[in-house]
């Protein structure tokens, strides 16, 4: 096989733009798969990486990107049920599998180590382990995407940790890319009633337009919202990212209520409960990845994408290429989008 030329994005400095690099790689482990990326999307976690929420210093220059499509270029010998040229999305959530070793990348100028977890996708070409490479089918490259991150958190959540939804009234907190894919899959299993809570005014606005025909309640977040809607909810979903809002969302739910939330705060960030509304009976639970088993889910969230046209439009209102990665990050941190999409 040629020598790969590999361009990525890396972060080097915690709170500074990622810087570009030509890297390589010597072989090809037996269990790894060399794919070839069509695009990337930018998720919160990286955001949070890149501005020091992760307590990763340590782990610096190191390489991000946790979900993508592209196609398989080559593999080890230890891969099985995959072939050349095939179509792939990759995810961060991982088949059960132990044992797994990280790809190692090299600076082509300094031959010093870049570092890299299973999987990144910031990168035009990405050695990825097995247990991350999931076959795309008809999901076309785009839509794709959203199946390595938002979608497996957001709709597992609905799918895997709420029950009888159709007798419930639920609540979105912030609609990002976690929190519009809870939405859709709330509004596919015919919840009794739901309510979405989002800061972002022009956010809302575009996702009601989308929604025109549902019966959704649109309530812009706010201190008075909340005090509003004391103890109305059977069950929230929370998305912000802010352990403020996770604070805030028990006292939202009933007596028999449930909190799950998804969301990763900044690592230094820690919550406050009132012991006395976990007596009264309400549950406060997180998520990981929405507990998301694609060989038990996958079929779930294509039934969700078939049902809701173009939601790769939804998701991605902008399209950057790998260049742009920077201002993709900095849009998506002021909010200009919900989820960046990089087309390598």
């Amino acid at each position: 096989m040629d020598k790969i030329k590999i361009k990525a994005r890396v972060l080097e400095k915690i709170g500074k733009k990622l810087t570009n690099k030509n890297i390589f790689f010597n072989s090809i482990h037996k269990d790894h798969i060399l794919v070839k990326l069509y695009y990337s999307g930018v998720c919160g976690s990286q955001l949070m990486e890149i501005y020091g929420g992760r307590n990763n210093k340590k782990f610096l220059p190191h390489m991000l990107g946790h979900e993508g499509t592209g196609k398989i270029i080559s593999f080890g010998k230890s891969v099985r049920n995959f072939k050349k040229q095939e179509n792939v999305f990759l995810s961060w959530i991982c088949s059960e599998r132990k044992n797994k070793v990280s790809p190692e990348y090299f600076d082509v100028n300094t031959k010093k180590k870049i570092n890299a977890g299973k999987l990144t996708t910031f990168n035009n070409y990405a050695l990825v382990d097995k247990g991350n490479v999931y076959k795309l089918g008809n999901v076309s490259k785009k839509t794709g995407v959203l199946l390595g991150c938002a979608l497996p958190t957001g709709c597992g959540i609905i799918e895997n940790q709420v029950t009888n939804l159709k007798n419930k009234k639920i609540a979105i907190i912030g609609l990002g890319g976690v929190g519009l894919s809870a939405l859709l899959a709330s509004v596919y299993k015919k919840a009794q009633k739901i309510y979405v809570l989002e800061k972002n005014l022009e956010r809302l606005n575009n996702i009601k337009r989308y929604f025109k025909n549902e019966k959704i309640v649109y309530l812009q977040s706010s201190e008075s919202t909340f005090k509003n809607y004391n103890g109305f909810f059977d069950v929230v979903v929370e998305c912000s990212g802010k352990s403020q809002i996770i604070e805030k969302s028990i006292k939202l739910i009933k007596n028999n209520g449930k909190v799950i939330f998804a969301s990763h705060p900044n690592k230094k960030n820690k919550i406050k409960l009132d012991p006395f509304d976990l007596i009264l009976g309400k549950k406060i639970s997180g998520s990981w990845g929405g507990q998301t088993k694609f060989v038990k889910n996958l079929s779930f969230m294509k039934k969700i994408i078939k049902k809701f046209k173009n939601i790769d439009k939804l998701f991605f209102s902008k399209q950057y290429n790998l260049n742009e990665i920077n201002k993709a990050i900095r849009d998506m941190k002021i909010g200009k989008v919900i989820r960046p999409l990089i087309k390598m």
